[in-house]
């Protein structure tokens, strides 16, 4: 995870209980580390919003090189996404773009494309289903947009407001097994389920300091097991939840 106010990610092993830092990226010290990632290697992928770099890292936390070093150059980076396949894709919030790049490193091509119609206004965080289907918060569009593996623009669920179903501060993106979409806003405190098509299923958490409550919640990952991991911002912690199918005992 990111600890941005530190200048460092903590990696923690929850099977034998260790954790260990990563401060810097060779001699170059962490600045603003937003957003982080497991490649299919299982390399670790910071983005540096302040030193406008990915950087790769070794599961063990040695530095490796950066994301497209030579090829593209980054305004913004922040959240970052890998797909099954390995490929990987990056918000540059300042580019209101995704920068895509192989799993060998070699850069893509960015989205949206120009004339697409549907560009995005500051986007923050980007997920990759299992399908290969890429959601982006699009935070001050109010949407979460959805495209294809290539970047083909496919529907936007979201708009301002204060009700359930809208969004105030769409941060975290997030993608369950059963394709459900989860999106943390960072206003609302919580964080709200939809189905494929944009409809509202569920949303948890509430303002507070207690289990399931929220302090600025800003990301989200869920795991192949179906957890579900908040980063609760200004309560200094992860919070932890599990998704149940129905009929689970």
């Amino acid at each position: 995870m990111a600890d941005t106010s530190a200048r460092t990610v903590q990696c923690y092993d929850l099977t034998k209980r260790e954790v260990h830092y990563i401060l810097q990226a060779g001699d170059e010290p962490l600045a603003s580390p937003v957003g982080v990632a497991l490649d299919v290697a299982s390399n670790v992928l910071v983005s540096d919003s302040v030193n406008s770099k990915v950087y790769i890292f070794s599961p063990q936390g040695e530095f490796l090189r950066e994301l497209g070093s030579g090829a593209v150059r980054f305004q913004r980076p922040a959240g970052i996404a890998v797909a099954v396949n390995g490929d990987v894709y990056v918000v540059d919030v300042l580019a209101h773009k995704l920068k895509v790049f192989e799993k060998t490193g070699r850069y893509i091509g960015e989205f949206p494309r120009e004339g697409s119609g549907e560009p995005l206004y500051l986007p923050s965080n980007v997920a990759v289903d299992r399908a290969g289907h890429v959601y982006v918060t699009d935070s001050m569009n109010f949407t979460v947009k959805k495209y294809d593996r290539d970047g083909n623009y496919l529907r936007s669920f979201g708009e301002i407001g204060d009700a359930p179903g809208s969004f105030a501060r769409p941060r975290g993106v997030a993608v369950d097994s059963d394709l459900h979409v989860y999106v943390v806003d960072a206003t609302f405190d919580n964080f709200q389920i939809f189905d494929q098509e944009g409809k509202l299923l569920l949303f948890v958490g509430k303002p507070g300091k207690g289990p399931g409550e929220f302090y600025l919640p800003s990301g989200i990952f869920i795991d192949r097991n179906d957890r579900i991991f908040v980063s609760d911002t200004y309560n200094k912690r992860i919070q932890v939840f599990e998704y149940l199918r129905q009929g689970t005992p």
